[in-house]
């Protein structure tokens, strides 16, 4: 539905535009908005009408019809969802810079972020990377999930429209700062909530992640060794305070992670041109212990952007696959808590 929604706000736009010139063009834009968002919403309540049961109806088996009435509606729900080709175009880019292909490395990421990529190098491309996926957990993960569970499809739906014509219009250029101006505000708005429910989101992951790596590595340490199902039986048995001692020190060492994401919040989360990418940016940054932000280059034009995060180790691909790990169980958090607030 995000090609049509793109295909009506390109037709829609080129007809306004004939009417709506110099300083009009804020009518323009703000009007392109309204049509845009009021149709996809009208739209999407109908499907929701067409597909839901008679109310006071009897319960019945399911039929062929009901069905494929159910199929479509989650099918519609899942494309306001971009979890897994998020994790996927950044894992990609990754994998490139592992494999020392900077060239499609670079290629990869100039498909996800608006930055130039020609001249970054390698902690420059992972850096990049890093940032778009804790930006587009928000926007492609979190939001779409927050509008769905207290609106329903149609919310999901219409919080969609309003991402891409900001994608599409909002302050791209010199040619939308006037037209792109209302989409861009609104965009702000809906993604306000959704932006610091993702920063909080990465700060629990962090302490699940870190807590469990830790914990993992006791086991590990067993399995290297000979004999390592009896190892682990007297672990559990006659070592057992040991063990939840060792537990326990896990623990903490996840908290002290997931504390230093919060204190980096606090701190830079407003440190970005936009008043929410921030937040999960300055989660992730303070969650891996690395910087992002700095100079980065737009059009050929260097912009400089404040710093966010306390760089306390290199940011490297280690580093960047723990990156990974933490946004996905984010995502599956945010999955995990729309369901249950659903149910």
């Amino acid at each position: 539905h995000v090609r049509i929604i793109g295909w009506a706000i390109n037709r829609t736009e080129r007809i306004l535009r004939r009417f709506f010139k110099g300083r009009a063009e804020r009518v323009g834009g703000a009007l392109l908005v309204f049509i845009i968002v009021g149709s996809t919403f009208i739209v999407s309540v109908a499907i929701v009408r067409i597909l839901s049961p008679v109310p006071g109806g009897e319960a019945t088996t399911l039929t062929i019809i009901d069905f494929l009435s159910l199929s479509l509606f989650v099918l519609l729900a899942s494309q306001t969802i971009a979890v897994r080709g998020l994790v996927d175009s950044v894992r990609e880019v990754i994998k490139k810079v592992e494999e020392k292909d900077m060239i499609s490395a670079r290629s990869s990421l100039s498909r996800i972020v608006g930055r130039d990529t020609g001249n970054l190098d390698e902690e420059g491309v992972l850096r990049a990377g890093l940032e778009s996926l804790s930006e587009n957990l928000s926007d492609g993960v979190v939001a779409p999930l927050f509008y769905l569970t207290i609106g329903g499809l149609p919310l999901a739906m219409t919080y969609k429209a309003i991402n891409t014509l900001d994608s599409m219009v909002g302050y791209k250029d010199e040619s939308y700062r006037l037209f792109g101006w209302f989409a861009a505000r609104l965009d702000d708005i809906v993604n306000y909530i959704p932006a610091r429910i993702s920063a909080l989101l990465i700060l629990l992951a962090t302490f699940f992640y870190y807590t469990a790596y830790h914990v993992s590595l006791i086991f590990i340490d067993l399995i290297k060794k000979d004999r390592p199902l009896r190892r682990l039986f007297l672990l559990f048995t006659v070592f057992m305070y040991d063990f939840i001692m060792l537990a326990w020190k896990a623990i903490k060492l996840g908290a002290l992670f997931a504390e230093r994401s919060y204190l980096v919040i606090v701190r830079d989360g407003r440190n970005h041109p936009s008043p929410n990418s921030g937040y999960p940016e300055a989660a992730l940054a303070g969650a891996l212990g690395v910087r992002f932000g700095g100079p980065s280059t737009y059009g050929g034009r260097v912009v400089e952007r404040p710093y966010i995060g306390v760089p306390t180790r290199p940011l490297n691909l280690e580093v960047s696959y723990e990156g990974l790990m933490i946004v996905e169980i984010a995502a599956l958090l945010a999955g995990g808590i729309a369901v249950a607030v659903r149910i």
